[in-house]
């Protein structure tokens, strides 16, 4: 084998160990995401049915009251659609240059990933 073959199938071997890695920390921390984000959830309901309980009111009352207190919603009223700084480095930073939509980070990671369409 030629010396330029060698380190063509070495680079494909080490870039195709470094995908599956990717792909398995990838689906661990997106599990780990959905338990966090199923036990926030259940706290919170928790809350929200407590102080309906406590004040007499219907549920949704309660998670209106507490998520206007709390200062939270989807809908703020005062979006600036300014633009944010995302940095990145190591393989790929390329593909961050210059202004991207917000919506196009994750397309632009799982790019980065090796991940196709």
């Amino acid at each position: 084998m030629k010396n330029k073959e060698y380190w063509h199938k070495r680079f494909t071997e080490l870039e195709n160990q470094n995908t599956n890695k990717t792909a398995k920390y990838y689906e661990n921390l997106e599990r780990q995401f959905k338990n966090a984000n199923k036990k926030i959830e259940a706290e919170l309901l928790t809350w929200y049915r407590r102080f309906a309980i406590n004040n007499n009111i219907t549920l949704a009352e309660a998670k209106r009251i507490l998520n206007s207190i709390a200062n939270v919603g989807w809908i703020s009223g005062g979006h600036s659609a300014g633009y944010v700084p995302v940095f990145a480095i190591g393989a790929n930073a390329q593909l961050f240059q210059g202004r991207i939509d917000n919506t196009e980070i994750p397309e632009k990671i799982a790019e980065a990933a090796g991940y196709k369409h």
